[in-house]
């Protein structure tokens, strides 16, 4: 789970794609190469609430080393120029 990530509405209200979110999470270098098989996706307290501004989603990877889950979550992970936490 990412927690504090910004919630960017589209004009409709409406929140940004997930494969949108997804590219703004591959930008981190932890990210770059993992394999995420699920999500990311917008937890449903964002979805059901359009006047947060910050929010947390999921997602889950495959990494059989744990190389990838160690790096994203001992590392630094931005989203939308905000840092975000991950647990």
């Amino acid at each position: 789970m990412i927690q504090g990530v910004p919630c960017i509405h589209k004009p409709d209200g409406s929140l940004l794609s997930i494969k949108k979110l997804h590219h703004e999470l591959t930008v981190n270098v932890a990210f770059q190469g993992a394999h995420i098989i699920d999500g990311p996706s917008w937890t449903r307290s964002i979805q059901v609430d359009p006047s947060r501004t910050t929010g947390a989603v999921t997602f889950a990877i495959i990494d059989e080393t744990n190389t990838k889950v160690s790096a994203i979550i001992w590392g630094q992970t931005w989203a939308y120029r905000s840092q975000v936490t991950v647990r």
